[in-house]
C-alpha cells in the first residue's frame, strides 16, 4: 500500500471571492502518472473556521474522469496535519479506496472573511502512512447532496454562525454543535433564507433543523425592521407561524416548521385554496397593535419617492414615475368609495409564504415583513394576482396572467373566506367583496411594480426585478381601463 502526499503552502486571501478551490496537479508529462489506472481526480475546497480554530472542515468533491462530481463526502481535518493524502489501491487488486484529506493550516485568521489559499505542489509517494493514527484518515460518510451548498459559497455573517452554535450547544443528540449544514432556500426575494441542520448522534433520527434568515440589502427601503420583528413576536403569541429563537445583527433564527412550502401548482387546487381562504380570514381578525387604518396609500407614496431618488433617468421615463403621484392620488380618492373592511393584512400572500402540514392539511401563513392594516380586499387581490407567478422556474420573474383565477374561482374563494366565521354570508356581500378585490388589483400592481424598481437598484438576489416591474405596470394600465 502506498500513499501520495501533496504538501501545502498556506497564504491568506482576503478578496471579495472567499471561495478557494485547488486541484491536485498533474505530473510534468501532463498525465495523471501520480495515480494508477482507474484513479480519480479530486477537488479540494477549504471552508472557513467555526469559532473554534482547532477544527476545520474540508469538503472533498470526488470527480470521475467524466467530470461526474455528484459523489461528495465531508472530511474532518484536525489541527496539526501537514499534508493531503491519497490512499492508493494495491497493485494486485482492482480496488481504489476512497480518498481522505488530512490537512494542516499554518495560518488562522481571526476574521471569518479571511480564507486560507491552498497551493499544492507535485506529490510524492510513501510506502508508510504519514499519519500515526490511521483512524484520523477515515472518511466520514455524511453526504453533501447537490442541494447543500458549501459554506464558503454562502454570504452568511459570522455572528449568524455564533448564534447557531450557541443554540445548538444547548441541544442533546447532535454530533457537534459546530457541524451545521446550510441549504439556501429558493424563492425568497427580500431576504436570504437557509435551512440549517445538524446531524444527530443516532443516525436513525432526523437532523435538528432551524431556519436562518439574513436580511436583504434592500429590506430597509420597504419596511421598518423593528416593526416587522414586533409583528413576528405578536404572531407567535397568537399561535401563528414559527417561534423566534434568536437574533443577530442582520437577521434572525426561527423555528423550523414541520411542513412543506406550497408550490405554484398548489394555488390551483380548490381544496388547498379553501384552506388558505379560511386561514386568511383568521389572519385578518387578529388583534394586533397599531392604528387601524390603511397603510397602502402611504406606502405607495413613500416607495414612489424612493424610486424617484434611486432610479436612473431612463427608468423614470420608461415607468412614467413623474406622473405616478397623480395616479396614486386618483386611486386613493376613487378606490375606497367601493367600500372596504380594514383588517390586519399580510400584503405579500404568495405561495412561498404559505406552508401546509401534510398530516392534517392545515396551512400556516409566514413571513410578515410587509404586514400592516389595510383593506382586506387588497390582501385577497394580491393573492389572486400571485397565481400568475412561479418563482421556482428558470425565469422566475415572468408572470403568466392566463392563470389569473376566473370569476367562479374568485367567488368560491371569497365565499369560503366569509364563511370562515361560521356565518352564512348574503349573496350581495359575496359579490361586493369579489368586486372590491378586482379593483384593489390596481394598487397591488403599483406596489409590486415600485418594489421591482427599488429592488433593481439595491438587491443582490438573482432576479430580473426590472422586467418584473414592467409586467406589473403593464397589468396596472390594462386593469385600470376595465375596472375604473
Amino acid at each position: 500500500m502506498s500513499w501520495t502526499v501533496a504538501y501545502v503552502n498556506s497564504g491568506v486571501n482576503s478578496g471579495v471571492n472567499l471561495s478557494t478551490t485547488c486541484c491536485l496537479p498533474k505530473a510534468a508529462d501532463d498525465s495523471l502518472s501520480l495515480f494508477p489506472d482507474g484513479a480519480r481526480a479530486f477537488l479540494v475546497s477549504l471552508i472557513r473556521p467555526r469559532l473554534d480554530f482547532e477544527r476545520w472542515r474540508v469538503a472533498a468533491t470526488i470527480a470521475s474522469p467524466e467530470a461526474d462530481r455528484k459523489h461528495r463526502r465531508k472530511v474532518r481535518a484536525s489541527f496539526g496535519f501537514e499534508f493531503l493524502c491519497i490512499k492508493q489501491r494495491k497493485k494486485d487488486t482492482a480496488e481504489f479506496p476512497v480518498v481522505v484529506f488530512p490537512l494542516r493550516v499554518t495560518f488562522v485568521g481571526a476574521n471569518f472573511g479571511l480564507m486560507v489559499a491552498l497551493e499544492l505542489e507535485l506529490g510524492k509517494e510513501m510506502e508508510d502512512s504519514p499519519s500515526k493514527n490511521e483512524d484520523e484518515l477515515t472518511l466520514r460518510t455524511e453526504p453533501l447532496d447537490g442541494e447543500i451548498a458549501k459554506d464558503d459559497e454562502l454570504d452568511v455573517p459570522e455572528d449568524a454562525y455564533a448564534v447557531l452554535f450557541r443554540l445548538a450547544k444547548n441541544w442533546t443528540g447532535i454530533d457537534d454543535h459546530r457541524n451545521v449544514y446550510l441549504k439556501p432556500l429558493k424563492g425568497a426575494m427580500t431576504n436570504e433564507v437557509y435551512e440549517c441542520h445538524w446531524p444527530c448522534t443516532d443516525k436513525g433520527e432526523k437532523p435538528r433543523k432551524v431556519l436562518l434568515r439574513v436580511y436583504g440589502e434592500s429590506a430597509d427601503l420597504f419596511f421598518s425592521r423593528d416593526d416587522e420583528i414586533l409583528t413576528f413576536e405578536k404572531m407567535s403569541q397568537h399561535g401563528q407561524g414559527p417561534r423566534l429563537l434568536s437574533r443577530f445583527s442582520n437577521g434572525r433564527v426561527e423555528e423550523y416548521l414541520n411542513a412543506r412550502t406550497l408550490t405554484a401548482a398548489d394555488l390551483r387546487n380548490d381544496k388547498i385554496t379553501d384552506q388558505i381562504a379560511m386561514k386568511l380570514r383568521e389572519f385578518h381578525e387578529l388583534d394586533m397593535p397599531g392604528e387601524v387604518k390603511p397603510m397602502l396609500w402611504h406606502r405607495l407614496s413613500s416607495w414612489l419617492g424612493k424610486a424617484l431618488e434611486l432610479a436612473t433617468t431612463s427608468q423614470i421615463q420608461e415607468f412614467r414615475l413623474n406622473q405616478l403621484d397623480d395616479e396614486i392620488k386618483q386611486l386613493e380618492q376613487k378606490v375606497p368609495k367601493f367600500g372596504g373592511k380594514i383588517g390586519f393584512c399580510h400584503n405579500d400572500l404568495q405561495y412561498g409564504n404559505i406552508m401546509m402540514d401534510e398530516d392534517n392539511s392545515s396551512v400556516t401563513i409566514i413571513d410578515y415583513e410587509y404586514a400592516s392594516f389595510n383593506p382586506v380586499a387588497f390582501d385577497i387581490a394580491n393573492f389572486f394576482c400571485e397565481k400568475a407567478a412561479d418563482y421556482h422556474t428558470e425565469t422566475p420573474h415572468l408572470l403568466d396572467y392566463t392563470k389569473y383565477p376566473d370569476y367562479e374561482s374568485r367567488r368560491r374563494f371569497v365565499a369560503t373566506y366569509l364563511q370562515a366565521t361560521g356565518e352564512t354570508p348574503e349573496e350581495a356581500e359575496i359579490e361586493a367583496l369579489v368586486k372590491e378585490a378586482e379593483i384593489y388589483r390596481l394598487p397591488c400592481h403599483l406596489q409590486w411594480g415600485l418594489w421591482g424598481i427599488l429592488s433593481a437598484q439595491t438587491s443582490e438576489i438573482e432576479f430580473d426585478y426590472l422586467e418584473y416591474a414592467r409586467q406589473r405596470f403593464q397589468q396596472y394600465y390594462l386593469v385600470k381601463s376595465t375596472v375604473l
